[in-house]
């Protein structure tokens, strides 16, 4: 099956097919955190299907937390059956590990074959080639096959289009639907300030 790749300009096909074919590694990656952490939420109750979920949060900053994650080697694998490991990155690291990438995905390849595994990578910016970068890196590269990347862009207040799909996706995750007159009035009020749009909805 091919690789899928998405990108957060229609949210509302993404919301429809997302989920049609789950992988056992995803990606996420970019710069808007506040879109990502809705996305994650999202994703850990679609993988709970209504059972519980046991996920394993690991913060990888420095080297030695990438020591530890190696040390701990195949025991991560050991999780109840319906469980997650979210692993946390920083570019930063993303660099070191590139030098021995085999040891990381080999990892993370061998602990997919019996829990759900997710990579988030937070950027600075957003970067056009990143999305490229990341996918052809040989970092990455070896779990193609496994791998559902995303990517979560901050939109910039001209948007505005953009912007409502963005805000339609997000009052249907809370169960709300917009007239026209009231969503152009909600872009206008929230256009400079997006970060502000998830709260604003979840009152």
């Amino acid at each position: 099956c091919d690789q899928r790749v998405f990108k957060h300009r229609d949210r509302r096909t993404f919301h429809k097919t997302h989920l049609a074919m789950v992988k056992s590694i995803f990606l996420f990656f970019g710069n808007d955190e506040v879109l990502m952490s809705e996305r994650i939420s999202g994703l850990k109750s679609k993988l709970a299907s209504g059972a519980e979920l046991s996920v394993e949060n690991l913060e990888l900053n420095k080297l030695e937390d990438l020591e530890n994650f190696y040390s701990r080697g195949s025991n991560l694998s050991l999780f109840p059956q319906n469980s997650l490991l979210s692993i946390t990155l920083t570019s930063k690291l993303l660099k070191s590990i590139e030098k021995e990438p085999e040891n990381f995905s080999s990892l993370v390849k061998s602990i997919s074959t019996t829990k759900k595994v997710l990579i988030t990578l937070f950027t600075d910016k957003a970067d056009k080639n990143l999305k490229k970068q990341l996918l052809s890196s040989a970092v990455f590269e070896p779990l193609k096959n496994d791998l559902e990347v995303e990517e979560f862009i901050k939109l910039r207040s001209w948007q505005a289009e953009e912007i409502k799909e963005r805000i339609l996706a997000s009052a249907e995750l809370y169960g709300l639907k917009f007239q026209p007159s009231a969503l152009n009035l909600f872009v206008d009020f929230f256009k400079e300030n997006l970060d502000m749009i998830t709260p604003e909805l979840s009152k």
